[in-house]
């Protein structure tokens, strides 16, 4: 299914990261086939969470952005999704984010008969 995901972005000319929790010793060939064909693209997180991994750098991507234009429009529109099914509900109610940043900076996903369907299309 990542595979899947990965196509669909790569394909589409997205630069895309995806952070994966510390690994089993038997997925470390997949992982390097997965390099192998997209690239050093993967963000190991051995010792935090992978979510706060991932907010942060929407975080980080989002200000750089802002900073770049001059401008605060990408609150609005943001330059830089997460793709999960993740409501991050521990993480709101820790503060980190809102429901208004996860819904503007999440993209939800499920996979049918032709492989992985976005709630967003790129």
């Amino acid at each position: 299914q990542l595979l899947s995901a990965c196509r669909y972005y790569t394909a589409r000319g997205h630069q895309v990261s995806v952070f994966l929790p510390a690994l089993r010793a038997e997925q470390e060939p997949m992982l390097e086939s997965f390099r192998d064909r997209f690239g050093d693209i993967f963000v190991l997180c051995q010792s935090a969470s992978d979510d706060q991994f991932m907010i942060n750098t929407a975080k980080l991507h989002e200000a750089e952005a802002a900073e770049a234009s001059g401008s605060s429009d990408c609150v609005q529109k943001p330059s830089c999704f997460i793709v999960t099914n993740d409501r991050f509900e521990d993480w709101r109610r820790r503060g980190d984010v809102d429901g208004a940043w996860v819904e503007r900076h999440c993209v939800r996903f499920t996979f049918g008969p032709g492989g992985f369907i976005p709630s967003e299309l790129a």
